[in-house]
C-alpha cells in the first residue's frame, strides 16, 4: 500500500449509469493551441468533449468545460483522433461503433452575447462494415505524409483498410483465434499484435497488401507466453528510434522497432491499463501502470520511482495539458473522469505511546470471567433475538390451494406483510424432488406494503422419484439498515397431492415391511381419511386394506393391510421409497391422534422382522456404478472434443489453401465425430438423471432403516442421529460431491469413537479416494458393521431365523465361577466342548449329535 495518493484538481461524472471501456477516452490537442481536449464515448452511445482553459485561475470543474454532448444510436467502443479527412491536415475525431466508423469535425460558432462560443460536431463521412468491430488503428500507412489511414480490426480477425474516405482492401491475419490489441509502428511500417499462441508478431504493411500474391509471413516473432493487456508505441526523437511497450498479465516488456528486447520488468500485481511517454527533462522512458488494487505505479525504464493511491480503479489512463502541463487523466468504468497529479502530502498515522501500567492478575481474571459470561449470554439469546426481530419486521403467511382442474398442480400463495419499509427482498421457494416450482424466485427492490406472491408446484419429467418428504420451504432474505436478515418457513404438502387410492395387486409387490403395535392401532379409514373420495370406493379400500399410488405415476404402488393379529400393519409395495413415505405418514397420523386425545395413549412400538440391508447395498452399488460410468463418459467426451477441434483446424487450413484439394474425407470424419459427441452428451444427461433417481432411492432406504431402528431401539437415539448425519446425502443433484468418500471417512470416525468395541477399532485406516470410488464393497462393509453395532436387536432377530444358539449353561447368559471362559485355559474335555458350543451357533439338525456327544463325555 502506498503512503501517497493522487491529488485531483478537476473532476466530473460522465452521465449516470453509463459504462466505459479501455478505449473509451482520448486526450488530444484538436486546435493545436496548447490546450488539450478530453473526448469520451460510452457504451450507452454518448459522445462528450471536454476542455479546460489553462489561463483560468479557477481549476475546478465548471459546466462550460463540457463543449458538446451527442447521443448516438449505437454503443461507442472506441474514440481516436487523427488526420482523417483528405484535403486538410486538421485533426478530426473518429468514433468506432460495432458496425461502422464515423469521422466528426469539431467546430465552434462565435457567440454575440456573454454565453460564449457554441460548439457542434459535423459528420464528415461514415464507413459501414460487414464484420463486427473490435478496435481501429490509424497512421500513415505505407509511408504517406500529412494524413492518416484507417484499419478496422474485426472480432473474426478481418483487417479492413481505408485511405480516409476510400475503401482500399481487406485481408485476414494468419493463426487468428481471439482478437487482441494491435498498433502501427511508423518507423518500420509494421503492425504489431499478439497471436493465438501468445506470441508477439509484426507484419509489414506491404505484405498485407500483397496477400493475393503470396502468403503473409511475420517479419519478427517473440514468444511472450501470456496474454497481453495493451501495446503502445513511443517515438524517441533524439535517439531516432521507436520503442514498443507491451503490458502482459505479469510483465512489462520493451521492444525495439525490429523486435529486439530492450528490457523486461516482472510485476508483482495484476495490471489493468498503462501509458508510456518520454520525460521532457532528460528524455527517459516513463511508464504509468495502474493495478486492480487502485494503485498507480511510476517506472523510469524498469525502475520503480513512485507509487500513489488512486481514488478509484481506472480503465483508461492518459496524460495531457489540462490546466497543468503533464496532468494525469483517469476514467473509471462507471464514468468518473478526473485530472490529478502525484500527491506529496501523505497522511501518516503515528501510534500513541504505550502506557506501562501495572497489571493486576485478580482484576484481569475477573474481567475475563465477565466477558465470558457476556459471550455465553449473547450466544444463547442470539437466535431468539434474531427471530423476534424478523417476526416484528416481516410476517409470512403461506397458503396452498389444490387445483381441481389440474390434478398434478398446486398453487402456493405467500403474503408478505412488512411493519416497516424494507429493501432488497429476495424470495425463494424450494420443493422436494421430483416437484418443481414455477417461478422459483422473486426479487423486489423495496417493500412498503402487503404484497401477495403466487407460484405453482408441479412434478417434473423424473416421475420415478418418490418424494423424500412433504415439506415445502420458503426462504426470504431482506436488508434493513444495512443488516441482512433471513426468514425460513416450511409448509407441509397435503398427502392427497402426492398419493391417491388405487387398486394394488399384492403379487406384483416384491417389498414387504410388517410393524406391530402394543395395542390395537387405528383403523385404516381413520388414518387415510382425507383419501376417501370416488377413487376410494373404486379401489375397494376399507378398514383393513388400503391401496395407494403416486398421483403423477400410477405404476408405483403400495398396499397397506391390517396384520392377522389385528395388532399391526403390513406394507407391501414395488418401491421401498414409497413404503418409507407411507410409513412416515402412518406414524405421523398416529402421533397426532395420541396428542389430540384427552387420555394418555401409549406410543406405538414397532417390530420389524428384517431390515432392508440388501436393498441398501443394491442402492449403493447402483449409485457408485452410475457415477463411474459418468466419469468414463466425461473422459470420452473430452477426447471427442479435442478430436473435433483438431478436425476443425485442419478443415480451416484446407479452406484457406489456394490450391484445390478434396475435403470429403475430412467432412465425413467431422460428421461422425459430431454424431458421437451428441450421442455421448445425451447419454451423460440420461446418466445424470439416473444418478439423481438412485440418490433419492438411497436416501429413502437409509431414512427407512433409521426410522425402524429408532422406533424399536429408543435407547440408541444419540448414536442413530450421529450415524444418520454421517451418511446423509446433502445435495441430490450433484454428481461431484464425493458422497462415498466423505461417508467412508465419517463412518470410520464413528467406528473409532462412539461405535468402538475393542482397541483394534482405534487402528482403522481410511482407504484412498480411488479405492472408495472404484470399489463399492468398502462402503458396504462399513455400513453393515455400523448397523450391526447400533441395532443389536435387529441383528439377533435376523440371525435367529436361520439358526438358534445352543447355550448348555444358564439361560440368563451368565457364567458360574467354575465355568470356563474364552480367556481361561480349558481344564477338561467337557469344558472344551462347552466352550466350543458356547461360542458358535448350532442348527436344529445338529442337536441330536450334540446330545449324543454330551452323553458319551
Amino acid at each position: 500500500m502506498s503512503l501517497f495518493s493522487t491529488l485531483d484538481f478537476w473532476s466530473t461524472q460522465c452521465g449516470e449509469n453509463e459504462k466505459f471501456g479501455f478505449d473509451s477516452m482520448v486526450v488530444a490537442d484538436l486546435e493545436e493551441s496548447g490546450n488539450d481536449y478530453i473526448i469520451t464515448g460510452s457504451f450507452n452511445g454518448l459522445l462528450r468533449v471536454y476542455q479546460g482553459n489553462n489561463k483560468d485561475a479557477d481549476r475546478s470543474f465548471k459546466p462550460s468545460n463540457l463543449m458538446i454532448e451527442m447521443q448516438l444510436s449505437n454503443p461507442i467502443i472506441q474514440v481516436f483522433v487523427g488526420k482523417l479527412v483528405s484535403g486538410t491536415r486538421a485533426l478530426h475525431i473518429g468514433v468506432v461503433q460495432p458496425a461502422c466508423i464515423r469521422v466528426y469535425n469539431l467546430f465552434s460558432t462565435p457567440g454575440s452575447t456573454d454565453h460564449g462560443h457554441q460548439f457542434d460536431l459535423k459528420l464528415m463521412y461514415e464507413h459501414s462494415l460487414r464484420h463486427t468491430n473490435f478496435l481501429v488503428i490509424h497512421g500513415p500507412f505505407g509511408g504517406v505524409k500529412g494524413r492518416d489511414f484507417i484499419c478496422a480490426v474485426s472480432l473474426d480477425g478481418i483487417l479492413t483498410f481505408f485511405e480516409q474516405e476510400t475503401f482500399v482492401f481487406k485481408t485476414q491475419l494468419p493463426s487468428f483465434l481471439l482478437p487482441s490489441p494491435i498498433v502501427y509502428v511508423e518507423e518500420t511500417d509494421m503492425f504489431v499484435t499478439s497471436s493465438a499462441d501468445w506470441c508477439i508478431e509484426a507484419y509489414r504493411y506491404q505484405d498485407l497488401v500483397n496477400t493475393a500474391k503470396k502468403k503473409v509471413v511475420a517479419s519478427w516473432v517473440y514468444n511472450l507466453g501470456e496474454n497481453i493487456q495493451g501495446i503502445r508505441v513511443i517515438q524517441h526523437h533524439l535517439q531516432k528510434e521507436t520503442l514498443i511497450l507491451v503490458l502482459s498479465e505479469h510483465n512489462l516488456v520493451c521492444f525495439g522497432a525490429h523486435g529486439s528486447v530492450k528490457f523486461t520488468k516482472r510485476l508483482q500485481y495484476s495490471p489493468l491499463c498503462f501509458y508510456g511517454y518520454l520525460n521532457e527533462s532528460n528524455n527517459d522512458l516513463m511508464t504509468l501502470i495502474t493495478s486492480d488494487g487502485g494503485v498507480l505505479y511510476v517506472y523510469e525504464a524498469k525502475k520503480l520511482v513512485w507509487s500513489a493511491k488512486l481514488p478509484f480503479i481506472p480503465v483508461c489512463l492518459s496524460r495531457g495539458s489540462i490546466y497543468v502541463n503533464g496532468s494525469l487523466v483517469l476514467l473509471s468504468e462507471r464514468g468518473d473522469l478526473q485530472c490529478c497529479f502525484l500527491g506529496t502530502k501523505p497522511s501518516l498515522f503515528v501510534a500513541p505511546p504505550l502506557e506501562n501500567s501495572i497489571i493486576s492478575f485478580k482484576n484481569m481474571n475477573s474481567r475475563l470471567e465477565k466477558l465470558q459470561d457476556e459471550i455465553k449470554n449473547f450466544k444463547s439469546n442470539a437466535d431468539i433475538l434474531s427471530s423476534t426481530a424478523t417476526e416484528h419486521e416481516l410476517s409470512l403467511k403461506i397458503t396452498m390451494q389444490f387445483s381441481a382442474k389440474a390434478l398434478n398442480e398446486s398453487q402456493v400463495i405467500l403474503d408478505l406483510v412488512p411493519s416497516r419499509p424494507l429493501s432488497n427482498i429476495h424470495v425463494t421457494f424450494e420443493a422436494p424432488a421430483p416437484f418443481d416450482v414455477h417461478p422459483k424466485t422473486y426479487l423486489f427492490p423495496s417493500l412498503c406494503e402487503t404484497i401477495e406472491i403466487r407460484t405453482l408446484i408441479r412434478p417434473n419429467d423424473q416421475k420415478e422419484i418418490v418424494p423424500l418428504s412433504l415439506d415445502f420451504y420458503v426462504v426470504v432474505c431482506y436488508s434493513n439498515n444495512d443488516t441482512v436478515r433471513v426468514i425460513q418457513r416450511n409448509k407441509t404438502i397435503k398427502p392427497t397431492f402426492v398419493l391417491m387410492p388405487s387398486l394394488v395387486s399384492e403379487d406384483k409387490c416384491q417389498f414387504k415391511i410388517s410393524i406391530e403395535a402394543n395395542k390395537i392401532p387405528p383403523l385404516l379409514t381413520t388414518i387415510f381419511q382425507e383419501f376417501r373420495d370416488e377413487r376410494w370406493l373404486e379401489s375397494s379400500c376399507n378398514d383393513e386394506s388400503v391401496g395407494l399410488c403416486l398421483r403423477y405415476n400410477s405404476e408405483i404402488k403400495c398396499l397397506v393391510t391390517l396384520s392377522k393379529s389385528q395388532l399391526g400393519y403390513n406394507l407391501t409395495a414395488n418401491s421401498l421409497p414409497l413404503i418409507r413415505l407411507v410409513l412416515s405418514l402412518i406414524t405421523w397420523k398416529c402421533e397426532n391422534m395420541r396428542n389430540s386425545s384427552e387420555k394418555s395413549t401409549e406410543k406405538l412400538s414397532f417390530c420389524c422382522k428384517f431390515l432392508p440391508k440388501n436393498e441398501l447395498m443394491e442402492c449403493i452399488s447402483r449409485r457408485v456404478s452410475t457415477k463411474n460410468e459418468i466419469q468414463e463418459l466425461q473422459l470420452y467426451l473430452e477426447k471427442l472434443s479435442a478430436q473435433s477441434r483438431l478436425i476443425q483446424r485442419r478443415l480451416l487450413i484446407k479452406l484457406k489453401d489456394k490450391t484445390f484439394s478434396n475435403i470429403t474425407a475430412i467432412q465425413t470424419l467431422y460428421h461422425n465425430t459430431y454424431e458421437k459427441l451428441t450421442t455421448t452428451i445425451r447419454t451423460i444427461e440420461n446418466k445424470q438423471k439416473s444418478l439423481i433417481l438412485y440418490s433419492c432411492e438411497l436416501q429413502s432406504v437409509l431414512d427407512l432403516i433409521f426410522s425402524l431402528i429408532s422406533m424399536n431401539s429408543p435407547a440408541t437415539q444419540e448414536k442413530i442421529i450421529k450415524f444418520q448425519n454421517a451418511v446423509r446425502l446433502v445435495d441430490l443433484n450433484s454428481d461431484a460431491q464425493d458422497w462415498e468418500i466423505s461417508t467412508v471417512a465419517n463412518i470410520t470416525h464413528l467406528l473409532r469413537t462412539k461405535l468402538a468395541c475393542s482397541d483394534s477399532d482405534q487402528n482403522r485406516i481410511i482407504p484412498s479416494a480411488d479405492e472408495i470410488i472404484t470399489d463399492a464393497s468398502i462402503l458396504k462393509n462399513l455400513m453393515i458393521t455400523a448397523f450391526e453395532r447400533i441395532s443389536d436387536r435387529f441383528t439377533h432377530e435376523e440371525k435367529s431365523e436361520k439358526s438358534r444358539v445352543v447355550v448348555p449353561i444358564l439361560e440368563d447368559d451368565e457364567y458360574d465361577e467354575g465355568s470356563p471362559r474364552s480367556d481361561q485355559p480349558v481344564k477338561n474335555e467337557m469344558d472344551e466342548f462347552l466352550l466350543k458350543h458356547r461360542l458358535f451357533k448350532m442348527t436344529d439338525d445338529s442337536l441330536d449329535e450334540a446330545a449324543e456327544e454330551i452323553f458319551n463325555l
